[in-house]
């Protein structure tokens, strides 16, 4: 975050009044190794960190996350959306299946399972919460049975100044920056790059499958 700050000031694309340090960072790793280096590596900021997979369920403003994290650690889809949903806004990266659900084993001999995508939409609606999609870096894969994307779980009273302020900062990083806009493929359309509302993401499963 740090680093992603002093880039941003750098580019004059952000001002200097978010303190990182006043803020209270929460870390949940099964590696102790990972943790240790964490502290070693983070040691000026308020830093909490454990290795106890319940611990990921703490509530906080801004959840983030890996996606190979969540596939360890959570299920069901229940629990995925009992996570995501306790933040303000939750960020992550996530993969699902097409078809049907699918259990695989990694290379780090954990077992995870991939969900169906039509189990997860079911999930997405509610009253309070909405998901945008990273129209740029998600991919729905047909030849592997798979849909990676990036993803944004937010409350709705926040979403809108939310999504619109990190679409003005991807712009400026992208027309400010000639190796980022050949690195993902732009051509000339901004609009066709940046978080999306999830229901455009997947609309295109949809047709596929009639």
């Amino acid at each position: 975050m740090e680093l992603f700050k002093k880039f941003l000031l750098f580019q004059n694309i952000l001002d200097n009044s978010l303190d990182l340090k006043k803020i209270s960072w929460y870390g949940t790793d099964i590696s102790d190794y990972f943790n240790k280096l964490a502290k070693i590596m983070h040691s000026s900021y308020k830093l909490n960190i454990s290795s106890q997979v319940e611990e990921i369920f703490r509530k906080a403003d801004v959840f983030f996350s890996k996606g190979v994290t969540l596939l360890y650690a959570i299920d069901n889809i229940k629990n995925l959306f009992n996570l995501i949903s306790e933040n303000k806004i939750s960020i992550f990266d996530y993969s699902l299946t097409i078809n049907n659900d699918t259990e695989k084993i990694l290379g780090t001999g954990k077992k995870v399972k991939y969900f169906n995508y039509k189990k997860f939409l079911k999930k997405i609606d509610s009253k309070n919460k909405v998901m945008y999609i990273n129209k740029t870096t998600s991919k729905i894969l047909y030849d592997r049975n798979q849909i990676r994307f990036d993803a944004i779980y937010i409350n709705k009273n926040i979403s809108n100044d939310f999504i619109s302020f990190l679409n003005k900062i991807y712009k400026q990083i992208i027309l400010k920056n000639s190796a980022i806009k050949n690195s993902v493929n732009y051509t000339g359309n901004l609009d066709n790059m940046l978080w999306i509302p999830s229901d455009e993401f997947f609309i295109d499963i949809n047709k596929n499958e009639h």
